[in-house]
């Protein structure tokens, strides 16, 4: 029976911890690359050089060790009766060389067998992701067509140490190839410590009334921290926005000399005017925006405002879509915000929009 379009094949066996044909990331990794060039007669037709140049991922690092990897885990998935590898004219082959056109039949198993989707294979950036999606993908038709599993269980299914499992298992996540849902604290029988329950796993996300209390109060938490982020970048922009205003409306200094923007402030006005080509303005943006393009407008015929303004064009280009001054979010970061994001609070509170930026008609 020849593969179904756009799907290929993957036994339970072989992401089965103790069964004989329990394989390896690489191997598995391998025979889904195989099983995707599978013709409509039922086998594959490559080479180790084709196979090399095709995957999307590489096998190894050192292009002098790739074919060598490559013919270990064919071997080694023909030694466990997974593969059979032959030439044109049905020989059994166990050396080859890079060039040479291998046939590849697969040995049919009667245990059950998972239909992965082709696109899948191609989206995986890591072979340990597929590996992943793999075992929780056979699953989706038994029960809710979640896998409960401890991170113990997924270091013998990977052929792995636990603590690597872990990693390996969070970074599918990370990248969306499965999800989790945390397993519950729940009474012991013997009435003494509170025991977990097993975390659950998914390849598509979990319905919110599926979803258990340890996982909502993980994703308030992180929801929160991003809020808070959010909020300290929105606050320091807001800060900078009016320190950069003040300088584009002031012309004169105590002793009644000129002054003039520097080049980081002609930076800052093309930056935003960049930011703003996607969003509509906020009344702080636009007034900013007004105050800053009225004073460039009386200087277009200055000499040093066009040199320093070229210098700012040039800054921007090459900062490409770098955020202008961008600060880390730390401890004094946030005190110095909040200490300034308090007193602005209180000038909102008691003036308007107009007389914050110093442009009040009255």
């Amino acid at each position: 029976m020849s593969r179904e379009e756009n799907f290929i094949i993957i036994y339970d066996k072989f992401i089965t911890e103790g069964e004989e044909v329990h394989l390896i990331i690489e191997e598995l990794y391998l025979y889904g690359l195989l099983r995707k060039k599978e013709n409509l007669e039922g086998f594959t037709e490559t080479s180790m050089l084709f196979i090399n140049q095709s995957s999307p991922i590489q096998f190894a690092s050192d292009k002098q060790r790739v074919n060598k990897k490559i013919k270990e885990l064919l071997i080694s998935l023909q030694s466990k009766r997974i593969i059979k590898i032959t030439d044109v004219d049905g020989v059994i082959l166990n050396n080859f060389k890079p060039s040479d056109l291998l046939k590849i039949d697969f040995i049919k198993f009667e245990s059950g067998f998972t239909k992965v989707s082709i696109s899948k294979i191609n989206d995986c950036t890591t072979m340990s992701d597929f590996y992943v999606y793999c075992g929780v993908a056979r699953w989706i038709n038994s029960g809710k067509g979640y896998f409960n599993s401890s991170y113990g269980r997924w270091g013998k299914i990977l052929h792995l140490s636990k603590r690597h499992a872990i990693d390996i298992v969070n970074k599918a996540i990370e990248n969306k190839i499965i999800y989790k849902n945390i397993g519950d604290y729940v009474d012991s029988e013997s009435g003494g410590q509170k025991q977990q329950k097993l975390n659950q796993y998914s390849i598509t996300p979990f319905p919110y009334s599926e979803k258990t209390v340890q996982t909502k109060i993980q994703e308030s938490e992180v929801a929160n921290e991003e809020f808070h982020s959010n909020r300290i970048n929105s606050d320091i922009e807001l800060i900078q926005l009016l320190e950069v205003t003040k300088v584009f409306r002031t012309y004169k200094d105590d002793n009644m000399k000129n002054i003039y923007p520097l080049v980081e402030d002609y930076v800052f006005f093309l930056l935003q005017l960049k930011k703003l080509e996607n969003k509509q303005p906020t009344k702080s943006e636009k007034k900013f925006i007004e105050i800053a393009e009225k004073r460039i407008d009386r200087m277009k015929n200055n000499k040093k405002f066009n040199a320093d303004f070229d210098k700012a064009k040039i800054k921007v280009k090459a900062m490409g879509e770098a955020k202008y001054n961008s600060s880390d979010n730390n401890t004094e970061d946030q005190k110095q915000v909040q200490t300034t994001m308090d007193l602005l609070n209180e000038m909102l509170q008691n003036s308007s929009i107009d007389e914050i930026f110093g442009t009040s008609k009255s």
